[in-house]
């Protein structure tokens, strides 16, 4: 249950941060639904693939979360406390530079979603776009493939997986995030010019912004409160009864 408070902020962060995917992934997400065999296009069929799609990203995002879960884990064995909380203040300076991103005030991490969208590009051609009827099998595999390109978004949530320093938490962190990025991606998959129309006008980007600047706040606040916040409790020096002594000496 501890783990709860972390996980609805991680669901949060992907649902602000949707205003940020529609650029990228929303295009990709209607492409894929252009590509489809025009007897495929039906909308119970356009939901079932957007949903495929969304497994298989979330699927390659648990595998992120858990090896980042795993790093953060080893710099806290080897710089105990300390490196957990770089990790945080990592995340932090993250969440800070992608809500000035988001709210359109500074963009920065431009360069890093055009080189997402240059990698889907060259991705792209080895998705099968033939006439044949395709399965949901073959959706989850794309959407795994998907979940890979690189998204300040996606970066700046691993970067807070990290500082978990726990594989299985890092892994259902990002597991959490990527069903809160699940709707508008989603919808923007099915009818992708009104959706995204809504969810990029200038209002929605700059309150996911605030908000997403506020997290980053609470995430930096955390780190300079607890050393780290959620380093396993037998890397916290409070824990180890000789840990003063040794740091008074």
């Amino acid at each position: 249950m501890e783990w709860v408070p972390t996980l609805a902020a991680a669901l949060a962060l992907g649902a602000m941060g949707s205003v940020h995917c529609i650029g990228m992934c929303g295009g990709i997400a209607g492409a894929l639904s252009v590509a489809l065999p025009p007897e495929q296009r039906t909308r119970p069929t356009l939901w079932i693939h957007q949903l495929g799609y969304a497994l298989g990203r979330i699927v390659s995002y648990a595998v992120a979360g858990a090896f980042a879960g795993s790093v953060g884990l080893l710099l806290a064995d080897v710089l105990g406390p300390r490196g957990a909380l770089l990790l945080r203040v990592a995340a932090a300076a993250l969440l800070l530079m992608l809500g000035l991103q988001i709210g359109g005030w500074w963009r920065g991490l431009g360069g890093l979603e055009r080189l997402g969208a240059a990698v889907w590009r060259w991705i792209a051609p080895t998705v099968d776009t033939s006439t044949r009827r395709r399965s949901l099998l073959h959706a989850i595999g794309v959407g795994a493939a998907w979940g890979w390109l690189p998204c300040g978004l996606v970066y700046s949530t691993l970067a807070w997986a990290a500082a978990g320093a726990d594989p299985i938490r890092g892994a259902l962190i990002m597991v959490a995030f990527g069903l809160g990025t699940v709707p508008a991606v989603s919808i923007t998959g099915v009818a992708a010019a009104r959706a995204t129309q809504h969810l990029r006008s200038v209002t929605s980007r700059r309150v996911a912004g605030a908000l997403i600047l506020s997290f980053a706040i609470w995430t930096a606040v955390a780190a300079g409160m607890h050393g780290g916040g959620e380093t396993p409790a037998c890397h916290d020096g409070a824990h180890d009864p000789g840990a003063s002594s040794v740091g008074s000496e």
